[in-house]
């Protein structure tokens, strides 16, 4: 187990475009889709399912691009945001379960090279098969309470041992 976990409050978060984050309270089901076949699973089915409390650590490569559009001050640094010049990083317990299970419960086959996970945000990310069986996780809970709008809510993904980018918030499609 980890030994400190960042409370969720002051767990980074950083979102790319605003104007397309999900509303609060906006759900829909998730869709697991293959070979033409899509399947809506509840998120409420998905808690259900989500036992395990997996401790993983998230990690930000630090958003060069988000902090060169920052106002300059005279010397050239960043006005705001100075504490991520280099990476943001947050410890949590997750209450997840495994991408692999949430397939197999579902009665989705988990074939192909890739599984293309699409988030509500419009962003989406490529993980090869033999990630998405041994360490792709499905998250719906941070710290032992729901998880959080600014972090995804009503589920999320977390990849283990890549930087945050591909750890999608407000997930929508996994095909």
């Amino acid at each position: 187990p980890i030994s400190f976990y960042t409370p969720n409050e002051d767990f980074y978060q950083f979102v790319r475009d605003a104007s397309q984050t999900p509303k609060p309270g906006d759900v829909q089901p998730l869709i697991l889709s293959h070979g033409g076949r899509d399947v809506p699973v509840e998120w409420e089915q998905v808690r259900v399912w989500a036992t395990e409390d997996i401790d993983r650590t998230l990690i930000c490569d630090g958003h060069g691009f988000y902090v060169s559009s920052l106002p300059k001050m005279a010397d050239g640094h960043s006005i705001k945001n100075w504490d991520w010049r280099f990476a943001a990083i947050g410890n949590a317990r997750w209450q997840a379960l495994p991408v692999s299970e949430l397939f197999r419960r579902a009665g989705v086959p988990l074939e192909g090279p890739y599984l293309d996970a699409q988030a509500r945000d419009g962003e989406n990310w490529l993980h090869p098969i033999d990630a998405v069986r041994s360490e792709l996780l499905l998250a719906v809970g941070m710290n032992g309470a729901p998880l959080p709008h600014a972090h995804g809510f009503p589920g999320r993904l977390i990849a283990s041992g890549q930087y945050g980018i591909a750890s999608l918030k407000w997930l929508g499609r996994l095909q």
